[in-house]
């Protein structure tokens, strides 16, 4: 009840269709990165009446929408939905059309019942960004089409949050909480960089050829293509802005992704084949960074052949088409076939959430729980339920009350856990342990907490994980 609730109804929907697994879990963001392409392939032709399929291809290979669509979070529905709301608008300007207002109000409603109010600032953004470089608040716009939009939208976003606040009295304080979490403040200058880097992030390896667009664009371009190239550019800035007031994730800026694609297509329209080389190699060779270092790292630890090979084949083949032929497309299908290559084979190979074959039988049936993180993560996929999160400080006699099944302890947890079971009069059993690396906020802190360079080394040097991988300790407790 923290979150809005569309993407969750969409994914319990896949669970009854497909079963309980990650594929279903994770599909609602593939098909959103999917329709985020085409969302901005399709704006790409309504902006520049011309074809858009780079802008599309160029979203598709971001590292960005790539990292996110492996995952079921909120950010990359939430951005198709504000991505459609705003081509939806766009056409509207275009043909003046009822529905077409109305279907981008729906959609608007979606991103909004996706992750709330920061979908509406998206869609400000774009609004704001159109009034300021097309000068479109001087167009006659139909007072009665705006009312009809705003009722439905009010219609389909406004029940949930109104419903959870009169069912749910301690929405308020949930909300208090998640806003002292985003530490709202004044202006932080510190933190421009970051949010400009983040941005950029989620577009590479095309970050360069966005910032050459940018500037080429507003030296170059005239008349109508010089107001949409300064409409692109006040949405990616507009859309920014907030994000100096308060702590995010770069994530939170996916929906910038659109916009950014856009530009750097237009870029590629009509640079010489000197530009198209130089930027595309840029490009290729930014993604080869973490291509050699992932594969590297697996074909040194033995943990994968085919995987890395492949990816660095493409790679080779992709760095090969972006200085012989020049085609930015052929270059995009590349970057995005190794994207998929990296995250979808040689990362997984390395093992990050791997659980064991040999967990107790009886696991699915009972009670399970994580003390004091929630670790191991990929519990609730082999359970196919949810796991009860033991927090740091709660009283296990009153959380645990009733519970008959197993707790999942980390290497340096389990002094703290048991001393909590004695004081609250438990006894639990140990039934197995397991090594299990797992993700720290950051993808690339996937070791042990503590571990040193030494550690390191030694462990290149004798091209092996296992001392640099935690710890799970396997407890069978009955509760009070």
């Amino acid at each position: 009840m923290q979150k809005p609730p569309l993407l969750y109804w969409l994914i319990c929907a896949s669970y009854e269709l497909l079963g309980t697994n990650l594929v279903a879990a994770r599909i609602w963001s593939v098909l959103c990165g999917v329709g985020l392409a085409l969302i901005a392939a399709r704006l790409h032709r309504e902006l520049w009446r011309r074809d858009g399929t780079l802008a599309g291809l160029i979203v598709l290979s971001s590292v960005g929408v790539a990292i996110e669509s492996r995952r079921a979070m909120l950010d990359l529905p939430m951005g198709c939905f504000v991505a459609l709301a705003v081509l939806l608008g766009v056409r509207w300007r275009a043909n003046g059309r009822t529905t077409t207002l109305v279907f981008a109000a729906t959609a608007l409603a979606a991103a909004a019942l996706t992750k709330g109010p920061v979908a509406i600032l998206f869609a400000g953004t774009a609004a704001l960004a159109g009034m300021f470089a097309r000068r479109e608040a001087r167009r006659p716009v139909r007072g009665a089409q705006l009312a009809i939009a705003a009722l439905v939208f009010l219609a389909l976003a406004s029940p949930w949050p109104i419903a959870m606040w009169l069912q749910w009295p301690q929405l308020g304080d949930v909300i208090a909480e998640q806003s002292e979490a985003r530490q709202f403040t004044w202006f932080r200058i510190e933190a421009i960089g970051p949010v400009i880097g983040g941005g950029l992030a989620l577009i590479a390896p095309w970050s360069i050829a966005v910032v050459a667009a940018v500037v080429a664009g507003a030296r170059r371009l005239a008349g109508d293509e010089r107001r949409e190239h300064r409409r692109l550019v006040l949405w990616v800035l507009l859309s920014a802005a907030p994000f100096l007031f308060f702590a995010a994730f770069e994530r939170y800026l996916i929906p910038m992704v659109v916009p950014m694609a856009t530009l750097a297509a237009r870029l590629f329209d009509d640079a010489s084949a000197r530009a198209r080389r130089t930027h595309l190699t840029i490009a290729t060779a930014l993604l080869a960074v973490p291509v050699l270092a992932g594969s590297a790292f697996t074909l040194w630890f033995g943990l994968a052949v085919v995987a890395p090979v492949a990816a660095l084949v493409v790679l080779a083949w992709t760095l090969r088409a972006a200085w012989r032929s020049a085609s930015p497309r052929r270059v995009a299908l590349g970057c995005a076939a190794t994207l998929t290559l990296l995250l979808g084979g040689v990362y997984p190979a390395i093992g990050i959430n791997r659980l064991p074959d040999d967990l107790p039988a009886d696991l699915a049936s009972r009670d399970v729980a994580t003390f004091q993180i929630s670790q191991p993560g990929m519990l609730s996929m082999r359970t196919r339920k949810s796991v009860l999160a033991l927090p740091e400080g709660c009283d296990l006699r009153t959380k645990l009350a009733g519970f008959d099944g197993y707790v999942f302890v980390l290497e340096d947890r389990a002094a703290r856990f048991a001393a909590a079971c004695e004081s609250a009069g438990f006894r639990p059993e140990a039934v197995g342990s397991f090594r299990s690396l797992f993700s720290r906020k950051a993808w690339l802190r996937f070791v042990r907490e503590g571990t040193t360079r030494d550690d390191w080394r030694a462990a290149f040097t004798e091209r092996s994980l296992a001392a640099l991988t935690p710890e799970f300790t396997v407890y069978r407790l009955r509760g009070g």
